[in-house]
């Protein structure tokens, strides 16, 4: 992964330039008369990017962009520019940013551009051998006004947590094993000076966690739970709780997958996104108290995977029967839901979980599907989503999806008879754990499920016009990032 440095001195006359040029007649107007000469009779639309050299040999990249550009096309804009630098070999270029409308948001501004260039020098390719071409350039250096460096410090770090969770997210399950997960976990929990703790099987077991147990049983290496709490203030006040569905490979068990599980190495994504949240809460220096535990676990099938028909019990004494092993993210949540609403009594929980394909149906590669018993919750969620362009939609969650939910030999089965509203009952199974009240009715609890299973990764450039490449998109770290360092103003 690259690593971008902000130059402090000003640009030299032979630094090779980025000017982002809004697609109007008067833009052009601005630039140097060079410039406006050689590209006279040269259009410069909202999605083109055009390259000159001066008689000097200085290179200018114009990346054109829309007249009345928001933050997301200022991100998209800076991959773009890093995609041209990179094919003309440029490492270290300065931004000119004259061109676009006065009067705009220069902190937003400089985030964006540091937010998009994080996410273009992500390593997509991270396991090339020797057959592979050589690896993109190691380092960019960038200059730009001064008034924008306050944000671009910002997007830099939000774009490293980012570039953390697809990292994560994209590591195959044959390195990123459970153990492996709750490593990771832990260094980064050691290295902000995060508490930090680990609920094992044999103390699960105690706890009465039948849904991670279950789940984990047909793997070698045990399901956890990982428990990091982020505190800088080192007051007792309420924390928000996060969780993190982290399913390191979900093979189906016996309801094995049709293609054999090829992608589910990204299953885990709820939980990067989450970890990475942490990180980013530690970089930022945000005061909100937090907790995140990761629910992490390997669905595999052995003679002593669970099975169809199995009855478990969960933390909260819910019992639950087994009608398909495929629907195991909410197992594994259940427990580490009602284990930490009882245990951190929070404030508000929010949930990350690549739960279902319904939500990709629904709303596609780039709308992430909430469910939520606290509008007011929805509405801080949605708040913070457009600052970070991450887009939200809430689908309903009611008593009827609750009933759908209710089995005759068990109080639950963990996935729904009836097909429809196929995210809506999976949302529904985890209402049952938020809080001691969850089980008799809607938990009171304010609390957000994000189903993540379309937006965690990207098939390529038609699902976000370029902004990420096909993989991990880290989805979630800066709108979560946002909603918790305004939390409480």
């Amino acid at each position: 992964m690259s690593t971008i440095t902000l130059r402090r001195s000003k640009s030299s006359a032979t630094q090779p330039l980025a000017i982002l040029l809004p697609a109007s007649d008067e833009a052009g107007k601005g630039l140097p008369a060079p410039l406006a000469k050689a590209l006279k009779g040269i259009p410069v639309g909202a999605k083109d990017t055009r390259t000159v050299v001066d008689a000097a040999g200085r290179i200018t990249v114009i990346v054109g962009i829309a007249e009345q550009a928001g933050t997301a096309a200022l991100r998209l804009a800076a991959v773009r520019t890093v995609k041209a630098m990179r094919d003309l070999g440029v490492s270290d270029f300065s931004f000119d940013l004259t061109a676009l409308p006065a009067g705009g948001d220069d902190e937003a501004t400089g985030r964006a551009l540091a937010e998009g260039l994080t996410i273009a020098t992500f390593d997509s390719k991270p396991f090339a051998g020797a057959a592979s071409a050589a690896k993109p350039t190691a380092a960019f250096k960038v200059s730009l006004d001064p008034r924008f460096h306050a944000g671009f410090k910002t997007g830099l770090l939000l774009g490293q947590a980012v570039n953390t969770s697809r990292t994560l997210a994209a590591t195959p399950p044959n390195i990123a094993t459970p153990e492996w997960m709750t490593v990771r976990a832990r260094e980064i929990a050691k290295t902000h000076g995060m508490a930090f703790r680990v609920i094992g099987a044999a103390e699960a077991k105690k706890l009465q966690m039948g849904g991670l147990l279950a789940v984990g049983a047909g793997s070698a290496i045990p399901p956890r739970l990982a428990v990091m709490e982020w505190n800088p203030s080192g007051k007792k006040t309420a924390p928000v709780l996060l969780v993190g569905k982290t399913m390191t490979y979900d093979s189906g068990g016996l309801s094995i997958k049709p293609d054999g599980g090829k992608g589910m190495k990204a299953d885990k994504a709820g939980g990067c996104t989450m970890l990475a949240t942490m990180e980013a809460l530690a970089l930022l220096k945000v005061k909100t108290r937090v907790v995140c535990i990761l629910a992490i676990a390997e669905n595999m099938i052995d003679s002593a995977c669970y099975r169809l028909d199995d009855v478990i019990t969960h933390a909260n004494g819910v019992t639950s029967e087994i009608t398909n092993t495929d629907a195991e993210g909410r197992l594994v949540l259940a427990d580490a839901l009602a284990w930490g609403t009882k245990t951190y009594k929070p404030s508000a929980v929010i949930d990350a979980a690549t739960l279902t394909g319904g939500v990709l149906v629904a709303l596609g590669r780039t709308i992430t599907g909430v469910f939520s018993n606290n509008d007011d919750l929805v509405k801080v969620l949605e708040e913070a989503s457009q600052q970070a362009d991450e887009r939200v939609w809430r689908l309903p969650l009611d008593e009827s999806l609750r009933d759908q939910m209710r089995a005759s030999v068990a109080d639950l089965h963990n996935s729904s008879p009836y097909r429809f509203s196929h995210a809506g009952t999976g949302a529904a199974y985890l209402s049952f754990f938020v809080g001691e009240d969850a089980p008799k009715a809607m938990p009171t609890t304010p609390w957000l499920h994000l189903d993540v299973a379309g937006t965690a990764v990207s098939d390529g450039d038609h699902d976000w016009q370029g902004l990420y490449p096909k993989g991990p998109t880290g989805w979630g770290v800066r709108t979560l990032a946002a909603l918790l360092a305004g939390w409480g103003k």
